[in-house]
């Protein structure tokens, strides 16, 4: 083959190879055959809708209860804290337990 050839030319001189075998129509690959997908019936809208509101509605609950000890933590820290024994450290443990935030 020549370097000069035009891409029609150099295509026509390339032979024709069928991927599935020379007796294609006849061994064909049967057809899948596979059965019916069914989906069940889905649960009726507001049934979808009360769980997602117990969820909310549980989140909420959690927010004022974190805002609850925020507001206890304050109190503590201005009321106990502020009023220690002298020589007690923050760090002090009692030998064997966690930090307060280990546990």
């Amino acid at each position: 083959m020549s370097s000069h050839m035009s891409p029609h030319e150099l295509l026509r001189q390339t032979p024709l190879v069928n991927l599935q075998g020379p007796k294609y129509p006849d061994t064909a690959p049967s057809r899948l055959s596979l059965p019916e997908l069914r989906l069940p019936p889905s649960a009726p809208v507001d049934d979808v809708f009360a769980v997602w509101l117990r969820e909310i509605d549980a989140a909420i609950e959690t927010s004022k209860t974190h805002d609850t000890s925020a507001a206890f933590d304050e109190w503590f820290s201005s009321q106990y804290a502020t009023s220690r024994p002298p020589g007690m450290d923050a760090t002090l443990t009692l030998p064997g337990s966690a930090a307060p935030g280990e546990r």
